[in-house]
């Protein structure tokens, strides 16, 4: 496995010969290419609640911002919410391992609890209301 993931990996290099502009980096299982600007899921992270805040006239400090991921590449996202009030990094993963994420959930299904548990909290808050 390892010597297929190394072999994706430099066929990737080779393909993107003579792009200066781009560059190949290995998550956990995926070899992506990226742009070697400083564009990673951190930097989307940032800009969605950026625009979200100037578009509805938020305080973006009061909102919360979930990123669940379970790759390398996610680290990017983590890092960030883990700077901001309101930001909540989980990492899924059933081996502990270092991270910046803030939390950890052992797999999709444990994933899906706590969702289907922040839909009953928020139905809950919106019936007393």
């Amino acid at each position: 496995m390892a010597q297929e993931r190394e072999l994706v990996k430099k066929l990737a290099k080779q393909t993107i010969k003579g792009f200066s502009e781009l560059t190949v980096t290995k998550g956990d299982k995926v070899v992506e290419v990226r742009p070697k600007a400083e564009f990673n899921k951190g930097f989307a992270v940032k800009y969605i609640l950026e625009q979200l805040a100037r578009k509805n006239n938020w305080d973006s400090s009061q909102v919360v911002a979930i990123f669940i991921g379970d790759d390398k590449t996610d680290e990017d996202a983590f890092k960030v919410l883990r700077k901001r009030v309101g930001g909540l990094g989980i990492l899924v993963n059933k081996k502990r391992k270092w991270t910046k994420a803030s939390y950890s959930l052992e797999d999709p299904a444990q994933v899906q609890k706590f969702l289907q548990m922040l839909v009953n909290w928020k139905k809950k808050a919106e019936a007393e209301v």
